[in-house]
């Protein structure tokens, strides 16, 4: 009877030690969940698994991860139903606000931008930085845009910069560099193609051929660069890289009554045309540089009464040649210019040219560079009283921004 009850209590031991690993697991996971994820909402912050609407987020550190040289090109396919349309490949002109889609091009209101937030007030995030980035929430559904009314019908972007923390002075720096190389750049055809499917187009229209045998042997053989050229002016103008540069250097830190937050970031970004004329001053290439800047402060005033103040900017130089401010022109005229028209340069060392093309070697040189200065402040007070005197967790707060753009 002795042996029988040993074994009988050791069991009892093991089925109850079972039990309480298993309670009490599951409740340290969900206390973990409820205080680790918040997301940000319309005015204000939640706990992830308390949410029921539409929302996608996505953390600053993530958005370090992309090498693009703005923040818009660095969410395109980061956030589900967010579509990001990139304007240009030019220098300082790939993103704007206007190329931000919620549910596609053709949904509600097409042609209306986006509702965009910078730390809870309507702000351009065209020359913000990914290194300042605390998050980005997208608000998709009704529930979750139904403090914004009609304004919030195609969609509202939460951007929230980074701020200080109760800590021993941080220092971070992050410096990268790299090249850009286009996708899927069509080659255009040589001066013996087009000459052949030119002759063969005039044949089914009925017309006699333009160019005969022996001026197609010496298109393919390149026997007269002058008389009977063999240009390909795409390699004529464009590099096939370009190079990328970035700079960041920021401090977090503070103690009970200051947190801060500084951050300085500087960008240089190369376009893809080759520099045509050697003796020139100035580059005949695209080229963007600029500098941001951003200081968050947040102050405990009193014991109930607290602020915070954002003070942020950018200044831009960019640099375009032909004359304009859009170099698409520039870009049509390697496929339109026929690679058989004219030389790039004469015997003489002039440029090439004749009435029906204009030399797209030359319009890169000649026609000058379109120069824009863009400067953007932003200021940010938010002051905020705690009322837990009569509510536990209730506050008020309030606040005003100033938003400044010159160029």
């Amino acid at each position: 009877m002795t042996i029988i009850n040993s074994i009988y209590k050791g069991k009892r031991y093991a089925i109850l030690l079972t039990t309480i690993l298993t309670f009490y697991a599951p409740v340290l996971f969900a206390q973990h969940i409820a205080d680790s994820a918040l997301v940000e909402v319309a005015y204000g912050q939640q706990p992830e698994w308390r949410r029921t609407s539409a929302i996608s987020s996505i953390r600053g550190e993530d958005l370090l991860k992309t090498t693009s040289a703005s923040l818009g090109n660095s969410l395109q396919g980061q956030l589900p139903g967010l579509t990001l349309l990139q304007q240009s490949g030019e220098p300082g002109y790939d993103f704007s606000i206007a190329n931000l889609y919620l549910r596609g091009r053709t949904s509600y209101a097409s042609g209306q931008k986006m509702l965009v937030y910078v730390d809870g007030f309507e702000a351009p995030i065209e020359s913000l930085s990914t290194a300042e980035i605390e998050s980005v929430t997208l608000l998709k559904d009704a529930s979750a845009l139904a403090l914004y009314g009609m304004r919030g019908a195609n969609g509202v972007l939460l951007v929230t910069t980074k701020k200080g923390c109760v800590s021993a002075p941080q220092v971070s720096i992050r410096l990268q560099t790299g090249i850009q190389q286009p996708l899927g750049v069509p080659d255009p055809i040589n001066a013996y193609d087009y000459a052949t499917l030119y002759n063969q187009a005039r044949v089914n229209d009925g017309l006699p051929r333009l160019y005969t045998p022996e001026e197609l042997n010496a298109y393919q053989n390149n026997t007269d660069p002058y008389f009977y050229p063999n240009v390909n002016w795409k390699k004529a103008i464009l590099n096939n890289t370009a190079p990328l540069s970035m700079a960041d250097l920021s401090f977090k830190g503070g103690g009970d009554v200051v947190q801060y937050y500084v951050m300085m970031n500087l960008l240089q970004n190369i376009g893809f045309y080759k520099d045509t004329d050697k003796k020139r001053r100035e580059n005949s290439n695209a080229y963007y540089a600029s500098f941001n800047f951003r200081s968050n402060l947040n102050i405990q005033i009193s014991k109930h009464l607290s602020t915070g103040l954002n003070f942020s900017g950018s200044v831009g130089n960019r640099s375009i040649p032909g004359g304009s401010s859009s170099a698409n022109g520039l870009l049509g005229a390697i496929w339109r210019t026929a690679p058989n028209a004219f030389p790039v340069y004469n015997p003489d060392g002039s440029y090439g040219g004749n009435a029906a093309f204009t030399n797209p070697v030359g319009n890169i040189v000649s026609r000058g560079l379109y120069k824009e200065n863009s400067r953007t402040f932003q200021l940010i007070f938010m002051p905020k009283y705690d009322l837990e005197k009569l509510t536990k967790g209730l506050s008020v707060s309030a606040g005003i921004a100033y938003n400044n753009y010159m160029a």
